[in-house]
């Protein structure tokens, strides 16, 4: 839950942590020193950038042939325990653990659309996943050893959490720029952990600055800002159009009657009940909602592609959002249409016969 992760960036500069063994000595021995803290249940680091900083790589696994283009994914490089310190577990094969080191087996974690896209037949445990650091290095191959869960693995938009994911050992993978993620012990809040942070890092390296200090749900709200702001207009916008719809409906069927004033006194006079005279006034209404609810439905399959960046949590052309919006159109418009339709029940036929 992203609202039970504390999340804390920083950099360890060249000079002072010169080497790849050295950052992966200080990150595991923060990540170590968290874990013994009282009020932590579980710590490690990734190179993630809060929430949503997955790095992209390319990447080959055995399934391909070798015309095969290497393949686009998204990866981090974490810690044993990582998984733990973000609620979550792997449920196949085995977590990273201290054995995995810079001078051992290349190993990596696929994410279940990874092993799913390239092992559909088979399981992924055992096979081997070509990874290239370097944009112009060669390939090390490294062994499978564990699948996660399809985690969010960049943003929230997209449907990124269903794309091919990679996780690689830090030690075998350090990086100078890091995030570290720690959880409370028995639901304490993130913010209540800050100071356990910040002393832990300071007894480690008193000049080491830390920022985007913040729970992961901290995060996720300010990524959404623009976005809110976004569907906050677009609510905005809805609701304005729906009322001038409605207003709409109401004026256009209103004229009609009075237009129709004599023939609904004709009608009336020739026996018509009061509620053959509201039916006639209100399918009118509904005549004008049909043609309103194919044209638009129509524009709005054609356009939702234009939708998709600021969509979270449902599709593009989702069905019940359509019937939502068809059912509370229909509401709008027999509203319109009723008041009209009691004005025409209540025309006397003899004086609209008469003004005639």
């Amino acid at each position: 839950d992203p609202k039970d992760v504390l999340g804390a960036r920083f950099g360890l500069f060249e000079g002072e942590y010169p080497k790849d063994a050295d950052l992966s000595h200080f990150a595991g021995k923060l990540s170590a020193l968290l874990a013994e803290q009282k009020s932590v249940e579980a710590a490690s680091v990734t190179t993630r950038i809060e929430f949503f900083g997955s790095y992209q790589g390319m990447f080959r696994t055995d399934a391909m042939s070798d015309e095969a283009d290497d393949v686009l994914a998204y990866f981090e490089a974490v810690l044993p325990g990582y998984f733990d310190a973000i609620g979550t577990r792997v449920f196949s094969g085995r977590d990273f653990s201290e054995t995995d080191t810079a001078e051992s087996e290349p190993v990596v974690i696929v994410n279940e659309a990874f092993a799913r896209s390239h092992w559909p037949e088979g399981s992924a445990l055992g096979r081997q996943v070509g990874i290239k650091r370097e944009m112009d290095s060669g390939l090390v191959w490294a062994r499978v050893v564990g699948v996660a869960p399809n985690l969010q693995m960049l943003d929230l938009g997209g449907g990124l959490a269903e794309s091919d994911g990679l996780y690689l050992p830090f030690t075998q993978n350090p990086a100078r720029f890091m995030t570290v993620v720690l959880r409370g012990r028995n639901g304490i809040a993130p913010q209540s952990l800050i100071p356990v942070l910040r002393r832990t890092v300071k007894s480690l390296d008193p000049n080491l600055p830390l920022y985007w200090v913040r729970s992961y749900q901290d995060s996720i709200d300010h990524m959404l800002i623009p976005t809110r702001v976004v569907t906050t207009m677009f609510v905005a916008f809805g609701i304005a159009a729906l009322f001038l719809a409605g207003m709409g409906i109401f004026a256009v069927v209103t004229f009609s009657v009075n237009q129709r004033k004599s023939e609904i006194g004709i009608r009336m006079a020739l026996g018509a009940r009061v509620s053959d005279i509201k039916g006639l006034v209100v399918r009118q209404g509904f005549l004008q909602l049909v043609a309103g609810l194919v044209i638009g439905v129509g524009l709005s399959v054609l356009l939702s592609s234009l939708l998709r960046s600021v969509l979270l949590g449902v599709q593009a052309n989702d069905l019940e959002i359509y019937l939502l919006s068809i059912a509370v159109l229909t509401a709008v418009s027999t509203v319109a249409g009723v008041l009209p339709a009691r004005k025409a029940a209540r025309v006397d036929p003899m004086v609209a016969l008469r003004n005639e």
